[in-house]
Protein backbone atom coordinates (compact mmCIF):
# COMPACT_ATOMS: atom_id res chain seq x y z
CA UNK A 1 0.00 0.00 0.00
CA UNK A 2 2.83 2.49 0.66
CA UNK A 3 3.67 2.80 -3.02
CA UNK A 4 0.41 4.73 -3.51
CA UNK A 5 1.41 7.60 -1.21
CA UNK A 6 3.48 9.55 -3.77
CA UNK A 7 0.50 9.45 -6.16
CA UNK A 8 -1.82 10.74 -3.43
CA UNK A 9 0.58 13.58 -2.63
CA UNK A 10 0.87 14.32 -6.35
CA UNK A 11 -2.92 14.56 -6.63
CA UNK A 12 -2.93 17.16 -3.85
CA UNK A 13 -0.84 19.47 -6.05
CA UNK A 14 -3.45 19.56 -8.85
CA UNK A 15 -5.74 22.18 -7.24
CA UNK A 16 -2.73 24.36 -6.45
CA UNK A 17 -1.53 24.10 -10.06
CA UNK A 18 -4.99 24.98 -11.39
CA UNK A 19 -5.19 28.00 -9.07
CA UNK A 20 -1.74 29.27 -10.06
CA UNK A 21 -2.48 28.74 -13.77
CA UNK A 22 -5.77 30.65 -13.51
CA UNK A 23 -3.94 33.69 -12.11
CA UNK A 24 -1.23 33.84 -14.79
CA UNK A 25 -1.49 36.12 -17.78
CA UNK A 26 -1.10 34.57 -21.23
CA UNK A 27 2.20 35.38 -22.97
CA UNK A 28 1.80 38.16 -25.54
CA UNK A 29 2.81 35.90 -28.43
CA UNK A 30 0.14 33.31 -27.58
CA UNK A 31 -2.55 35.88 -26.77
CA UNK A 32 -1.99 37.70 -30.08
CA UNK A 33 -2.34 34.48 -32.06
CA UNK A 34 -5.34 32.95 -30.39
CA UNK A 35 -7.51 35.95 -29.61
CA UNK A 36 -9.51 34.77 -26.60
CA UNK A 37 -6.94 32.15 -25.64
CA UNK A 38 -9.01 29.21 -26.86
CA UNK A 39 -7.57 26.95 -29.55
CA UNK A 40 -9.12 27.52 -32.94
CA UNK A 41 -10.98 24.56 -34.44
CA UNK A 42 -9.11 24.93 -37.74
CA UNK A 43 -5.84 24.52 -35.87
CA UNK A 44 -7.11 21.34 -34.27
CA UNK A 45 -8.21 20.01 -37.66
CA UNK A 46 -4.81 20.73 -39.13
CA UNK A 47 -3.12 18.99 -36.22
CA UNK A 48 -5.30 15.89 -36.54
CA UNK A 49 -3.35 14.21 -39.34
CA UNK A 50 0.10 14.85 -37.81
CA UNK A 51 -1.22 13.69 -34.44
CA UNK A 52 -2.50 10.41 -35.91
CA UNK A 53 0.76 9.96 -37.78
CA UNK A 54 2.75 10.56 -34.59
CA UNK A 55 0.60 8.02 -32.73
CA UNK A 56 1.20 5.45 -35.46
CA UNK A 57 4.95 6.08 -35.50
CA UNK A 58 5.12 5.74 -31.72
CA UNK A 59 2.91 2.62 -31.71
CA UNK A 60 5.34 0.81 -34.03
CA UNK A 61 8.29 1.95 -31.90
CA UNK A 62 6.64 0.84 -28.64
CA UNK A 63 5.62 -2.52 -30.09
CA UNK A 64 9.10 -3.21 -31.43
CA UNK A 65 10.68 -2.21 -28.14
CA UNK A 66 8.35 -4.46 -26.18
CA UNK A 67 9.04 -7.43 -28.43
CA UNK A 68 12.79 -6.88 -28.16
CA UNK A 69 13.20 -5.91 -24.52
CA UNK A 70 10.22 -7.54 -22.78
CA UNK A 71 8.67 -10.44 -24.65
CA UNK A 72 11.73 -12.00 -26.31
CA UNK A 73 13.76 -12.31 -23.07
CA UNK A 74 10.70 -13.64 -21.21
CA UNK A 75 10.06 -16.16 -23.98
CA UNK A 76 13.72 -17.21 -23.90
CA UNK A 77 13.65 -17.88 -20.16
CA UNK A 78 10.20 -19.45 -19.78
CA UNK A 79 9.76 -21.32 -23.05
CA UNK A 80 13.28 -22.00 -24.29
CA UNK A 81 14.77 -22.45 -20.79
CA UNK A 82 17.77 -20.27 -21.54
CA UNK A 83 19.24 -19.15 -18.20
CA UNK A 84 18.15 -15.68 -17.10
CA UNK A 85 21.77 -14.49 -16.84
CA UNK A 86 22.38 -15.38 -20.50
CA UNK A 87 19.12 -13.77 -21.52
CA UNK A 88 20.10 -10.60 -19.68
CA UNK A 89 23.48 -10.65 -21.45
CA UNK A 90 21.76 -10.95 -24.85
CA UNK A 91 19.47 -8.04 -24.00
CA UNK A 92 22.44 -5.90 -22.91
CA UNK A 93 24.26 -6.67 -26.17
CA UNK A 94 21.13 -5.77 -28.17
CA UNK A 95 20.79 -2.54 -26.21
CA UNK A 96 24.41 -1.67 -26.96
CA UNK A 97 23.82 -2.32 -30.67
CA UNK A 98 20.81 -0.02 -30.56
CA UNK A 99 22.60 2.73 -28.60
CA UNK A 100 25.67 2.69 -30.85
CA UNK A 101 23.74 2.55 -34.14
CA UNK A 102 20.97 5.09 -33.44
CA UNK A 103 23.03 8.34 -33.76
CA UNK A 104 24.63 7.42 -37.12
CA UNK A 105 21.22 6.35 -38.41
CA UNK A 106 19.79 9.68 -37.27
CA UNK A 107 22.45 11.36 -39.42
CA UNK A 108 21.51 9.11 -42.33
CA UNK A 109 17.88 10.18 -41.91
CA UNK A 110 19.00 13.82 -42.13
CA UNK A 111 20.54 13.07 -45.52
CA UNK A 112 18.04 10.68 -47.14
CA UNK A 113 14.87 11.56 -45.24
CA UNK A 114 12.90 10.02 -42.41
CA UNK A 115 10.49 7.94 -44.46
CA UNK A 116 12.98 5.41 -45.96
CA UNK A 117 14.31 4.50 -42.52
CA UNK A 118 10.83 4.27 -41.00
CA UNK A 119 9.73 2.00 -43.83
CA UNK A 120 12.86 -0.15 -43.59
CA UNK A 121 12.56 -0.50 -39.82
CA UNK A 122 8.81 -1.23 -39.87
CA UNK A 123 9.16 -3.71 -42.75
CA UNK A 124 11.99 -5.40 -40.90
CA UNK A 125 9.84 -5.79 -37.77
CA UNK A 126 6.92 -7.08 -39.79
CA UNK A 127 8.88 -9.52 -41.93
CA UNK A 128 11.49 -10.76 -39.45
CA UNK A 129 9.62 -11.20 -36.16
CA UNK A 130 8.16 -14.61 -36.99
CA UNK A 131 11.39 -15.99 -38.51
CA UNK A 132 13.31 -14.71 -35.47
CA UNK A 133 11.10 -16.73 -33.14
CA UNK A 134 11.39 -19.77 -35.44
CA UNK A 135 15.19 -19.48 -35.23
CA UNK A 136 15.06 -19.22 -31.45
CA UNK A 137 12.67 -22.14 -31.17
CA UNK A 138 14.79 -24.38 -33.39
CA UNK A 139 18.14 -23.31 -31.89
CA UNK A 140 17.37 -22.38 -28.26
CA UNK A 141 20.83 -21.19 -27.29
CA UNK A 142 22.22 -18.02 -25.82
CA UNK A 143 24.25 -17.39 -28.98
CA UNK A 144 21.09 -17.53 -31.12
CA UNK A 145 19.39 -15.13 -28.74
CA UNK A 146 22.32 -12.69 -28.91
CA UNK A 147 22.24 -12.74 -32.72
CA UNK A 148 18.45 -12.40 -32.98
CA UNK A 149 18.18 -9.68 -30.35
CA UNK A 150 21.12 -7.77 -31.84
CA UNK A 151 19.38 -7.87 -35.22
CA UNK A 152 16.27 -6.46 -33.61
CA UNK A 153 18.42 -3.90 -31.81
CA UNK A 154 19.63 -2.75 -35.23
CA UNK A 155 16.04 -2.58 -36.51
CA UNK A 156 15.03 -0.51 -33.49
CA UNK A 157 17.99 1.80 -34.17
CA UNK A 158 16.93 2.14 -37.81
CA UNK A 159 13.49 3.18 -36.63
CA UNK A 160 14.64 5.26 -33.65
CA UNK A 161 17.22 7.24 -35.62
CA UNK A 162 14.72 9.47 -37.38
CA UNK A 163 12.04 9.24 -34.65
CA UNK A 164 12.68 12.37 -32.57
CA UNK A 165 13.33 14.62 -35.55
CA UNK A 166 10.24 13.30 -37.35
CA UNK A 167 8.02 13.99 -34.36
CA UNK A 168 9.40 17.52 -34.05
CA UNK A 169 8.88 18.14 -37.77
CA UNK A 170 5.27 16.97 -37.60
CA UNK A 171 4.38 19.80 -35.23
Amino acid sequence: GGWRLPFAFGALIVPIGIYIRSKLREPDLFASRSGDGAPKPTGMRRAGRPLLLACGILAVYATAGNVLFVYMPTYAVHELHIPASQTLFATVVATCVMVVCTPPLALVSDRIGRRPLFLLGAAGFLLLTYPAFVILTNWPRAASLVIVQSGFGLLVAIYAGPLKAALAELF
